[in-house]
């Protein structure tokens, strides 16, 4: 009854004094501001609101709060208000209602219409069959980047990739030339050197009554070596990488395979990358088509542990370079030696 009395009250304010008070409301309109936080809502998302006067202090004022014409919160000084955002396309009117000590009545509305947008990317960056995750930039590679929208108009249309308008950024930066409409993927340049930054994407129907907006912090790593034992019959076995400990049997004869991690080739015998391989500090020659493999020839019946190493340099990027370095043993062989060595 509180509050039915307080609405009551406010609007018999306005009935009394027509000439002022509706002209204060209809004068004062451009001075309230309504912020939200975050600042594009998405579906189901907790909203703080906030309103400001330029010339008042908001919190002497009685406020009213109201969504969807339906009251939520009022009371004095109550300047934010907490909602949650509805489902992708469903508008709510959020409208708030300032009355100050000296009898001036505030009022602004926002109209909000929930949209969300997913930034996907992948550095143009090498990695082995089955690898489950995203292929990392190193320096020196590019980035591919794609925003997938999920916009949904008032009658529950769902809004096509060209038709939005898509402003993408860099640290901030707009990327003018990247950005436009149906410019929903990019190619950009990472930093030279080590480092991060964050690349962003703001998304946007025409007449700019919804929008959303996603980034992602993007860090330079490292390039990966790993190497892996290759079978005759099925191929790497990619399921078990070598590192210390690993343990060869069963046979005179290994291959064994390095895999280049995040490096920016198309494939681990590519002419960019140089690989150099070594056995217990001796440098040894690969197999002569496949500079990534490595044939051990065993030589004599006695359990041996041995140094395996490799290192690989790209031609072109020179902060591209990684190494692997694993203590494997022999079981039915005394030493160890490549063809040739």
């Amino acid at each position: 009854m509180r509050t039915l009395g307080y609405i009551a009250s406010f609007f018999v304010v306005l009935v009394l004094f027509p000439s002022t008070s509706h002209a204060q409301l209809l004068d004062n309109l451009n001075s309230v501001e309504i912020t939200l936080s975050p600042e594009y809502p998405k579906p189901g998302q907790i909203v703080q609101a906030s309103v400001f006067l330029a010339s008042e202090n908001v919190r002497t004022a009685t406020i009213v709060w109201l969504l969807d014409d339906e009251i939520q919160q009022e009371g004095a000084g109550d300047d934010t208000f907490r909602f949650v955002a509805g489902g992708v396309g469903v508008p709510q009117t959020l409208r708030v209602l300032v009355k100050m000590p000296s009898g001036q009545v505030f009022a602004k509305t926002l109209r909000v219409i929930p949209a969300e947008v997913t930034l996907v990317w992948e550095a143009d960056t090498y990695t082995p069959p089955f690898y489950k995750g995203r292929s990392l930039y190193s320096s020196g590679s590019i980035i591919r980047a794609e925003a997938i929208p999920n916009f949904v108009d008032e009658e529950g249309r769902v809004y096509t990739s060209p038709e939005l308008l898509y402003t993408w950024s860099k640290n901030g930066t707009v990327l003018g030339k990247m950005s436009g409409i149906a410019s929903n993927a990019i190619v950009v340049e990472g930093p030279k050197f080590f480092g991060n930054f964050i690349l962003s994407v703001e998304v946007s129907t025409p007449d700019g009554t919804q929008i959303s907006q996603s980034a992602a912090r993007i860090e330079t790593v490292d390039p990966v070596i790993k190497v892996y034992e290759r079978d005759p019959l099925v191929g790497v076995l990619y399921h078990n990488a070598i590192g210390s400990g690993y343990s060869f049997s069963g046979t005179s004869q290994f291959e064994v395979q390095a895999e280049p991690y995040f490096m920016d080739t198309p494939y681990p015998n590519n002419d960019s990358l140089r690989y150099s391989w070594s056995i217990n500090g001796s440098k040894v020659s690969s197999i002569d088509a496949r500079p990534s493999a490595l044939l051990v020839q065993l030589l004599e019946e006695a359990p041996v542990t041995t140094t395996l190493r490799v290192v690989v340099d790209h031609a072109r990027h020179l902060l591209q370079t990684g190494e692997s370095t694993s203590e494997v043993s022999f079981e039915s062989s005394a030493r160890s030696s490549l063809f040739g060595f």
